[in-house]
């Protein structure tokens, strides 16, 4: 209820600002705007109401983005919000927003068939990745799994299968496609990273998952 109330507070001091500024310079074309400001009179009413517009609208924007000194809310609304809510609320409008602004052709959301590469990180199910991809614009598309039709052989090097698997964790199969590789070639390296104690498996849906062990989960082997 706080993120909510705060958040429409916030909303409505950055539509006010931008509607006073609008209702004295007539644009809210920013390179306008800056000329309109640079020519305006000290001791103008006007200016007056376009100084008032301008810091509630920066002061929206500071809410929005939490910037300082306006920070100061959001540990205590997040605080008491379950961390599911919290962590919907926190990104996934700021990351549409984002990706909005860029302007992407084409926006995929990928599902998380391997686990992940962190042991915090929890995946989302494809019916509640669905919910979020009209937050895109674009709509975003849901892939469920990487394909490389088309896949040529690259020179690879163990040191590049290690660099991607601390990245994500993958099958050997996946590995294969992703660098054109055949299976036993991908098996040797494998094998070698494995002995080295490099990498680590987990079973997930029936698949076999090569991921890099970190060094957190070498200090823990070793204690």
């Amino acid at each position: 209820m706080k993120y909510f109330v705060l958040g429409a507070i916030a909303s409505g001091m950055l539509l006010y600002g931008m509607s006073l500024i609008y209702g004295v310079t007539g644009t809210l074309d920013i390179p306008t705007l800056s000329q309109t400001i640079l020519e305006s009179k000290a001791d103008s009413a006007k200016n007056v109401v376009l100084i008032l517009g301008l810091v509630m609208l920066i002061t929206g924007i500071a809410f929005k983005l939490g910037a300082v000194p306006f920070h100061m809310w959001i540990p205590d609304i997040y605080h008491g919000a379950p961390t599911a809510v919290t962590l919907y609320l926190g990104t996934a409008p700021k990351i549409a927003a984002f990706a909005k602004e860029i302007g992407p052709d084409r926006i995929h959301l990928n599902t998380a068939v391997r686990p992940p590469a962190e042991d915090f990180a929890a995946a989302l199910t494809r019916e509640r990745m669905e919910e979020l991809i009209h937050l895109f614009h674009p709509t975003a598309e849901i892939i469920t799994e990487f394909s490389a039709k088309h896949a040529g052989h690259m020179q690879v090097s163990q040191e590049e299968i290690f660099s991607m698997l601390k990245r994500r964790p993958c099958t050997a199969n996946q590995i294969g496609k992703i660098f054109g590789m055949h299976f036993n070639e991908v098996s040797k390296y494998l094998g070698n990273l494995i002995r080295n104690n490099q990498i680590r498996t987990e079973c997930k849906n029936t698949s076999v998952y090569y991921a890099a062990i970190n060094s957190k989960d070498k200090c823990n082997a070793h204690v």
